[in-house]
């Protein structure tokens, strides 16, 4: 069987800190997977070195049947991996439309070059036409239409977790990764941020989350990996791995 994302005894080092080591895992298309582990346990640096922002020290990393390890991000990206940051990194300077536009403008073929200085040129227009339908489209799933003009600096901080959403959406991706989108968020903030999630993956878009909020978490993930001092614990339902022994003992240092 194929899987969308297929990682294979993955491992990286920085100097004599083995970050991730051997981690072998899968993830379905339409399946809404969960990452969690404890501190430090590797968790952005195995979604850093899926999506191109680190290289591996080992192993491999495919998509769509496709293997992928060594590519840029922008590759990556293009082949139908977005991402989210656990930093966020929005353009505070910069209006809400053209953050998204950003996300948009990278995921197709010319790059920024050619939509920025197409010209007059017919295909430089349509190119044009086609970032602004993403841009708005993304926009409207997540909400901020109404907000499109203002600076991103100006958003309250839950609406800047959803520009940084709504910049993965652009790239009308086929895979999406989400690092702590709800860290910072308020109770009701989170609630509202699991019923989005689960909205998107209704709409058929596969996603890998990494987030410490356990409710959320066991509440609308289908399958868990976890994590600890870079190696995989478990794998399997939120059932399953809420009672595993060797998450127990990670989280809480208890030996069953």
């Amino acid at each position: 069987m194929t899987h969308l994302l297929e990682i294979r005894n993955v491992s990286r080092r920085f100097g004599g800190v083995q970050a991730v080591g051997d981690v072998t895992a899968h993830v379905d298309e339409g399946e809404l997977v969960g990452l969690i582990g404890p501190n430090g346990a590797g968790k952005t640096t195995l979604f850093n070195l899926i999506s191109g922002f680190t290289p591996l020290s080992g192993g491999t990393v495919a998509f769509a049947g496709r293997t992928i390890s060594g590519l840029k991000p922008n590759h990556v990206a293009r082949l139908g991996i977005s991402r989210t940051f656990q930093n966020l990194r929005v353009f505070p300077n910069m209006s809400v439309f053209d953050n998204v536009s950003v996300g948009a403008v990278g995921a197709l073929p010319q790059g920024a070059f050619g939509a920025l200085f197409g010209g007059l040129h017919r295909r430089g227009r349509d190119r044009s036409a086609e970032i602004s339908r993403r841009t708005w489209e993304a926009l409207e799933a997540v909400g901020l239409t109404h907000v499109a003009a203002e600076l991103a600096a100006n958003l309250p901080y839950g609406q800047r977790k959803y520009l940084e959403i709504a910049r993965a959406l652009a790239m009308r991706p086929r895979f999406l990764i989400l690092d702590e989108p709800a860290a910072g968020l308020n109770d009701t903030e989170t609630r509202d941020l699991a019923a989005f999630i689960k909205r998107l993956h209704g709409q058929g878009l596969t996603i890998m989350l990494v987030e410490h909020d356990m409710t959320l978490v066991m509440g609308i993930c289908q399958r868990i990996l976890v994590l600890a001092s870079g190696r995989k614990i478990a794998d399997g339902t939120p059932d399953a791995v809420r009672n595993d022994a060797a998450v127990l003992e990670a989280y809480l240092g208890v030996d069953e």
